[in-house]
């Protein structure tokens, strides 16, 4: 069932995030974010491709960053670090600058790419 939220949230958030008012569009982005501490790889890659379907409103969620940046350096599951990377892309500067840091690595350097693949920079 929570996979089935965040897909429905996936499709139809967008839409939602452009009518609600800014702190409820807060509320649901970070609810989100929330679920990027999902204690299962699919919750996890669900809520980073969820935080991606919603573009630039992911910047309205303090715990986003912090938390995709986690799951690009430190998820064990290779397509929860892809999604996490591609998310981060949504956020533009910060969430390239935020890539900068994670070092030089050949894998690294793929999520940077998927990173600024995603930005449209």
């Amino acid at each position: 069932s929570r996979l089935r939220g965040l897909g429905l949230l996936a499709e139809f958030g967008p839409a939602m995030l452009e009518t609600a008012s800014s702190e409820r569009a807060a509320h649901i982005v970070e609810a989100v974010a929330g679920c990027l501490r999902d204690p299962e790889a699919s919750g996890r890659k669900a809520a980073a491709e969820t935080l991606l379907n919603f573009g630039p409103s992911v910047a309205k969620a303090s715990r986003a960053l912090p938390r995709l940046l986690r799951l690009v350096q430190k998820d064990p599951e290779c397509s929860v670090r892809e999604a996490a990377a591609k998310a981060l892309g949504c956020l533009g500067h910060d969430g390239l600058r935020a890539m900068d840091g994670l070092g030089e690595d050949v894998e690294v350097q793929g999520l940077k790419a998927l990173t600024i693949g995603t930005s449209g920079m």
